[in-house]
């Protein structure tokens, strides 16, 4: 914002704690000042103050202002009002006086600042919308004209929007970005999605989205059938994509919406076993920090984002309530005992369970890191991670024999189907011990 000035204005606070403003310039009469600053009554007193003379540029931008005008605060200025390049602005668009408190009248969106060769510039700069160039000094007629004009009539312009040619995947990419189905997804999705359509906009931005056939998408998926991860979170990505352009009129169909999603065959994230969940424990004994982050993510089967948020704060009547980042769901898990004992010997002074060595909330992928090096330290497989913990929670409650929507009241999936995969192995486990000591008569162990 930038600031205008009113001269010769004196505030301070009377022995009753009121404030009182003055209009005080040597030798002449001091003036009490009523009403609150920016107010018609407050601007009329003033200007009967200033005793005939022309209003200054500042009272001007006041009356003109009008509704604009976000606030009129008085502060003191003696002179040291300086920009990072070493001038003094407040010189260089209108007179200091040294020693007297002026009112500044703050106008929205405003930004000021001195150019190379020291000539004061001045821009309307609203987030989301066009940047204005605002001739004159403030005050000025021109100056309150093209104001009182960026203010009143400018458009909202879309993101990226002005580097990319109408009908092209940069625009639509554009626009979807500031659709309200993107807004509506989740943070973490958000930002997958987000660079999922960035590296598509680099390869094939220019190119026209009405032009995009279902044979170019069966193409480009192909290419990416050695990660056939990344190959679904594309496909997905450039669905919603499509639907956005068919709902602003770009195309007429969805070429991605008939293509098969591939298929995952390598069984996703490492699932932690019971003897790497000892290794573990032997290493990291209860009351350090390791042993904690096991304790909450395998007990509460909840995904990294959330485990780092967890809380005092967040246990009432002997449950976790957590709201998942992800999906939004709320939950309310019961404290299991062994999880119980742990927070009981790790007392904690700050708002979450888990931080760093300087006392500070984990972010996601620093927290990632360090529990891999906790890992490590304990000797087990490269591939042990955070998620494989969420996978041995589900497991555990599928070998006791929990259902299907058992398990997803605990860890929050929104579908079944992931987790029909640990009820049916722990099935098929069961009813194979079965079969062998039907035939045999004798009762098999169970898996270690």
């Amino acid at each position: 914002m930038t600031h205008i000035r009113l001269d010769y204005v004196h505030e301070f606070l009377d022995r009753h704690g009121r404030v009182r403003r003055y209009f005080r310039r040597s030798a002449f009469r001091q003036v009490p000042l009523t009403g609150l600053p920016g107010s018609a009554e407050f601007l009329n007193t003033y200007q009967m103050a200033l005793a005939g003379r022309r209003r200054t540029k500042a009272l001007n931008a006041g009356v003109a202002a009008g509704v604009s005008v976000a606030r009129l605060d008085i502060e003191e200025n003696y002179g040291h009002n300086r920009t990072r390049n070493g001038r003094d602005y407040a010189e260089r668009v209108g007179p200091s006086h040294r020693g007297l408190a002026m009112a500044r009248i703050r106008l929205k969106y405003v930004n000021a600042f001195l150019d190379r060769h020291g000539k004061p510039r001045h821009y309307f700069r609203r987030p989301g919308f066009k940047q204005v160039p605002l001739p004159g000094l403030p005050g000025s007629a021109e100056f309150n004209a093209a104001y009182e004009a960026a203010l009143s009539g400018a458009p909202r312009i879309e993101i990226g929007a002005g580097r990319a040619k109408p009908g092209t995947v940069a625009a639509a990419v554009a626009g979807y970005f500031s659709s309200l189905a993107f807004a509506g997804l989740a943070e973490t999705s958000r930002l997958s999605r987000r660079r999922i359509l960035e590296r598509f906009c680099v390869e094939h931005g220019g190119k026209s989205i009405a032009s995009l056939q279902r044979v170019h998408v069966e193409r480009m998926l192909a290419l990416k059938a050695p990660t056939p991860g990344a190959a679904m979170n594309f496909l997905a990505a450039l669905r919603a994509l499509m639907g956005y352009a068919i709902t602003v009129g770009l195309r007429a169909d969805n070429p991605a919406a008939g293509v098969r999603s591939p298929k995952l065959r390598s069984g996703g994230f490492y699932t932690w076993t019971e003897e790497d969940i000892a290794h573990f424990e032997a290493k990291h004994p209860v009351g350090t920090r390791g042993r904690l982050a096991l304790a909450l993510l395998l007990h509460t089967a909840q995904r990294r984002a959330d485990v780092i948020k967890l809380g005092r704060q967040h246990i009432r009547d002997g449950m976790i309530h957590v709201r998942q980042r992800k999906t939004g769901t709320m939950l309310a898990i019961p404290i299991h005992p062994e999880l119980r004992a742990v927070l009981d010997a790790t007392p904690s002074e700050h708002l979450t369970f888990l931080v760093t060595r300087r006392g500070r909330p984990f972010e996601p992928d620093a927290f990632t890191h360090w529990f891999k090096v906790e890992c490590r330290a304990a000797g087990l497989p490269a591939r042990a991670s955070v998620h494989g913990l969420r996978k041995a929670a589900c497991r555990r409650l599928a070998e006791a024999g929990c259902s299907a929507n058992v398990i997803a009241a605990i860890s929050g999936h929104a579908s079944l189907r992931e987790v029909e995969r640990y009820t049916k192995a722990a099935d098929q486990a069961r009813m194979a011990r079965q079969g062998i000591e039907a035939i045999a008569g004798t009762k098999t162990a169970k898996p270690g």
